[in-house]
């Protein structure tokens, strides 16, 4: 498996999402049973944008083990990637569907690590990705929240009971 540094752009466009989408609760970031976890919003995005860059760096570090900071793979250079600030886009497509895949991007890209699974990173993504399934189309309507023998088998003519 490959791994790369991302562009600033696409851990800016993770957290416009999160700051966006956040429904009434707020998408946090922090471990799941963390007392510190934090609400993310534009106060605090440059902050949290640092360390899902550190989080990425860390994983391509750990990937090209005879590579420095100088020399890994990406659209950037690593020095830059330290240097985030978060960076809002009027124009940012934060359709669900486009930032479930910015979020499956960003996971394959930083997991290359051992501490990944318990990271604050790793946490953030699960909580986005919540948020975004909670955002698609008709997600709201439909009914299968708890399905029945009647949404599971049809009679005969095949039609549902």
């Amino acid at each position: 498996m490959s791994a790369y540094v991302v562009d600033p752009a696409h851990v800016s466009y993770l957290l416009q999402a999160a700051i966006t989408r956040n429904r009434p609760y707020g998408i946090y970031y922090g471990a799941w049973d963390s007392q510190d976890r934090e609400r993310i919003d534009e106060h605090n995005a440059s902050r949290i944008g640092s360390d899902l860059m550190r989080e990425n760096i860390a994983s391509v570090m750990s990937r090209y083990l005879n590579s420095g900071h100088d020399d890994l793979p990406g659209p950037i250079t690593t020095p830059a990637a330290i240097d985030y600030t978060y960076r809002h886009s009027p124009y940012a497509n934060l359709d669900p569907v486009n930032v479930l895949k910015a979020i499956s991007g960003y996971e394959y890209q930083s997991c290359e690590h051992p501490e990944w699974e318990t990271s604050n990173a790793k946490a953030f993504c699960d909580r986005l990705r919540l948020a975004m399934i909670d955002n698609l189309a008709g997600y709201d309507e439909s009914p299968y929240w708890s399905v029945t023998d009647d949404m599971m088998y049809p009679t005969r003519d095949g039609s549902l009971r």
